[in-house]
């Protein structure tokens, strides 16, 4: 059976950009674990080799892709294309869980990938975290695109005309992000990825392409470091930017299975990272407001609690 199932995923894996399928792609973190089980057991064949290669790919392309967000941090749900260039761009708390839980694994064998593992963390506590304990389920696709807009659209809160960008940031910052993160003037998000026309001249930062931070440092005529300045400098002076938009709605409703995802990516966070001891408060903390809040006076576990809109109270169902 675990044959099987490792030669389904071989068919349906996509060698050139990661993930299974060849277009709407989701992360899957369920199949990477399976992946990663399976190297753990086969590690000297070359299959469990291979193994190891395609989870390493996939979550090398969905952090560089638009699936992540790089200003805002933590995922989207999935991409509507191939190359994980243009998401969905609703955030799901289970996905953040997931995520955290696979990267946090893959890293202990690897030593890769930590700044993701923080910044899931990161999104997490700022934008889903209620003052308690528990964790909200998610944060909308759509938001309107001004104040006092008549009509939300997909992702207005995360994309940007090149004008928007140039007006954001320096000469310098501009160049080193219209370079880095492919923006166009008409948008970098294909016809095919955009039935309703909602992101026409629209920019959502992915890094694509073969250009590499040394080779756009090199056409810049300026060092790597100065090169990562640039696109940090700029990401806050963005965030800026961004935060003066009307934000996405937020699901506050607790799901007891969601936060016990988020709990497991904690705790794997936690033992890849035994320093952070915020990692392993924070699933206490979560684990407390469970038994608090979603286990009744008969012991039974609860499914769902809702927060007000502020985080401040809870409400049980």
């Amino acid at each position: 059976m675990i044959q099987n199932c490792y030669e389904h995923l071989i068919q349906t894996f996509d060698e050139d950009f990661g993930g299974f399928g060849a277009s709407m792609k989701f992360p899957k973190p369920v199949d990477l674990e399976f992946l990663l089980y399976y190297f753990k057991h086969n590690a000297q064949a070359e299959p469990g080799q291979f193994a190891k290669e395609m989870i390493d790919k996939t979550l090398y392309e969905i952090d560089k892709g638009g699936i992540h967000d790089h200003l805002g941090k933590g995922f989207h749900r999935y991409a509507v294309d191939r190359q994980w260039k243009i998401p969905h761009y609703e955030k799901m708390l289970y996905d953040q869980g997931q995520l955290l839980s696979i990267y946090s694994n893959f890293y202990k064998i690897t030593g890769k990938y930590k700044e993701v593992i923080e910044d899931i963390v990161e999104y997490v506590k700022k934008n889903l975290l209620h003052k308690d304990g528990g964790f909200c389920s998610a944060e909308d696709a759509e938001s309107y695109p001004i104040e006092n807009a008549s009509k939300k659209k997909e992702g207005a809160f995360y994309v940007w005309t090149k004008q928007e960008l140039e007006d954001a940031l320096t000469p310098e910052q501009f160049t080193a992000f219209q370079k880095y993160y492919n923006i166009k003037e008409e948008g970098n998000c294909p016809d095919d990825s955009d039935p309703r026309g909602e992101l026409k001249q629209k920019n959502t930062l992915f890094i694509g392409g073969k250009n590499s931070i040394e080779k756009i440092a090199e056409e810049m005529k300026i060092s790597v470091e100065e090169f990562e300045k640039l696109i940090e400098d700029g990401k806050k002076a963005l965030l800026v930017k961004r935060d003066e938009r009307p934000r996405p709605g937020l699901d506050f409703k607790i799901i007891t299975s969601w936060n016990s995802l988020m709990i497991s990516g904690l705790t794997s966070a936690y033992g890849a990272f035994p320093e952070k001891k915020e990692y392993l408060k924070m699933a206490q903390k979560a684990v407390k407001f469970l038994k608090e809040n979603l286990v009744d006076d008969q012991d039974r576990l609860l499914r769902t609690a809702y927060s007000d809109e502020n985080r401040q109270n809870v409400f049980q169902m």
